[in-house]
Order: structure tokens, then C-alpha cells, then sequence
């Protein structure tokens, strides 16, 4: 007999296509309350509901087939069990592997949280994307790499420019604070990470940030203005590319990190790919 193992911290729409998809099958909800003394990410999971809670609004769409099962009774339970089917989840996983380890899994790459590894993954941007090979915009992204080579980054140099009118008003680079030597002297803290791991941790500031900056010391609006970057921005520049109004990111290389391009898109800003 298959079971649907699953964490699951709020009910929402993806959370129930998920379950519809095997209807047919118990389902087992990890008591959270319990798990979290044996796993610190269900302490931090604050706006988690108690699995008793998403039991009840789970018969509330018709799945009645649903227990929750404290981690520690697994292998007790599993004994009927051929296999689970999981969404990939660290979580589901660690308690799986703990206690039923010799237990098949079938997991599902569907959305039910912020994962580490739906985190940390950089994804193609989409294919069909927006491309432009008119020769300014190739200037502006050659002039860039130029910029980008001034950065005392140890991992990545990265150059962004403001342009209004068909003019560059503002370049920048990614830079250390309080002084570009600031790794020669403290180090890097993203030397105990691997590439794609804690996105928000750096001590830099990054290009656009750091050109959006400028233009605001210089007392040029950005509202309506395009951003040209060497490589595509990351979630909190995408954020503040939103807040700064701007209508364009032109970009020539790199990959969307969490949801850097549905930031993006959602602000109905156009994302364009510079083509050599």
C-alpha cells in the first residue's frame, strides 16, 4: 500500500491539486507540534498550523482519509506500507530517512513551501524569453563588463546601468562596505557556502542597489527608466528594481534565484536578454 507523507504547513491551492492527484491513497500528515523538538526548521515555521488543524480543513474539501502521525510512531506504522509519495521536501525527508530509512520514496517536485532546495535552485529564466540585439544595448552591457571588473568581489563582478532617453545616467558596480578591502581584512562570509546557498548572505552591496543609490544622490528619477545588468538580478534587487518604478531590465547572463523573475514579471516589468 502507497501513503502520501507530507508536511504541510497551510492549505492552499497547490497543496490540494497535489493531494487530488493521488485522492486514492491514504494520507499522513507529519504532526509538526511533535517533530519539532528532533528538527529546528519546524520551530522557525511560525505561520505553521497544527497538522490537527490542516486534518480538519482537509475533510472540509473532502480527503477523509487523512491522519496525522507523530514521527516517532513510523516505524510502527509502516509495516502495511510498500511505499510513500512525498512532495521533495528536506523535512519529509529527514524524518523518512530517520526512522523508515529501508521505506521507498516517490517524491513530487510540486510547490507546498519555501524548501531549502526550491530556495537555493537557480532556474533557466523562461524559455520564449525577450531578446535584443540592437547595437546600443550591446554597448551598454560591453561597457558594463568593463565596470564590473572594478568590483573587489572574490565570487562575482557585477555592473548595472541606468538609462533614460537612450542615455546612460548612472553606472555601478558591486562593492564591500565599509571599504572595498573589508574581505582582506574580515574574510568572506560566503566562503563557508556552496553557489546558490544563503542568497541574503553577503556583505556587499549589490550593483543595483548601489546604482539605484546614486541615482537618488544625484537626483534622477528612476521611475519609468531602464536598468541594464551583466547578470540577472537576485530576489531583493528585483524588489527594489519594483519600488524604484523601473520599467526594463535588460541583462545579458545568470539565472532567477526563489522568485527574482516572478517579482519581475509580476510588476509588469519587461525582462529582456541581451544576445551577443
Amino acid at each position: 500500500m502507497k501513503v502520501v507523507f507530507a508536511y504541510i504547513p497551510v492549505v492552499h491551492s497547490q497543496v490540494l491539486t497535489f493531494l487530488e492527484q493521488h485522492r486514492d491513497i491514504p494520507i499522513w500528515l507529519l504532526d509538526n507540534e511533535k517533530g519539532k523538538a528532533e528538527n529546528v526548521y519546524l520551530e522557525r515555521d511560525a505561520r505553521a498550523l497544527p497538522a490537527e488543524d490542516i486534518q480538519r480543513e482537509l475533510e472540509a474539501h473532502d480527503f477523509l482519509n487523512v491522519t496525522v502521525v507523530d514521527p516517532k510512531q513510523l516505524p510502527r506504522l509502516v509495516r502495511d506500507i510498500d511505499s510513500f509519495v512525498i512532495p521533495e521536501d528536506e523535512i519529509v525527508r529527514f524524518f523518512l530517512e530517520k526512522y523508515v530509512p529501508d521505506t521507498p520514496i516517490l517524491a513530487k517536485n510540486i510547490f507546498i513551501r519555501w524548501t531549502q532546495k526550491l530556495s537555493t535552485t537557480e532556474y533557466e529564466v523562461l524559455a520564449g524569453r525577450m531578446t535584443t540585439e540592437e547595437i546600443f544595448a550591446k554597448e551598454v552591457i560591453t561597457n558594463l563588463e568593463d565596470e564590473a571588473q572594478k568590483s573587489p568581489d572574490w565570487w562575482r563582478q557585477i555592473a548595472s546601468a541606468v538609462v533614460k532617453n537612450g542615455e546612460v545616467v548612472a553606472t555601478a558596480h558591486n562593492k564591500h562596505l565599509p571599504t572595498a578591502h573589508s574581505l582582506s581584512i574580515n574574510g568572506d562570509p560566503r566562503s563557508n557556502l556552496d553557489a546558490g546557498q544563503g542568497p541574503g548572505i553577503y556583505t556587499s552591496i549589490h550593483s543595483e542597489a548601489a546604482v539605484i543609490a546614486e541615482c537618488a544622490r544625484k537626483g534622477i528619477v528612476t521611475e519609468g527608466a531602464d536598468i541594464y545588468v551583466t547578470t540577472f538580478p537576485c530576489p531583493t534587487c528585483a524588489r527594489s528594481l519594483v519600488e524604484a518604478g523601473f520599467k526594463r531590465v535588460f541583462y545579458k547572463k545568470g539565472y532567477s534565484v526563489l522568485d527574482a523573475e516572478s517579482i519581475l514579471s509580476d510588476a509588469e516589468i519587461e525582462i529582456i536578454l541581451v544576445k551577443d
